[in-house]
């Protein structure tokens, strides 16, 4: 029983710290980054995204967007702009 216990907290303990989220899509993405849930830790890429413009982050955010194979391409701003800014406009 002690096991048991120890091993359901164990995993509380990492559901709760390490949280991962799902996107397909710019909207998702976009959301994820910058509205998203306080413990997604992990961003994790389900299809190749396309997005129109940079996207602002907040710097006080520490978040991992784990690609699983596929892209993020920045497709109408010049070839310079960065996908993502700081929103204190830094590149990162």
């Amino acid at each position: 029983m002690k096991k048991l216990t120890l091993l359901l907290s164990a995993l509380f303990i990492a559901f709760t710290c390490v949280f991962a989220v799902e996107v397909s899509n710019r909207s998702e993405l976009v959301n994820a980054l910058n509205y998203g849930d306080e413990n997604v830790k992990t961003i994790v890429l389900q299809a190749d995204i396309n997005m129109t413009n940079s996207v602002n982050l907040n710097k006080e955010k520490k978040i991992t967007i784990d690609l699983n194979g596929h892209t993020i391409a920045l497709t109408s701003e010049t070839d310079k702009a960065p996908v993502f800014k700081q929103t204190t406009g830094e590149s990162i």
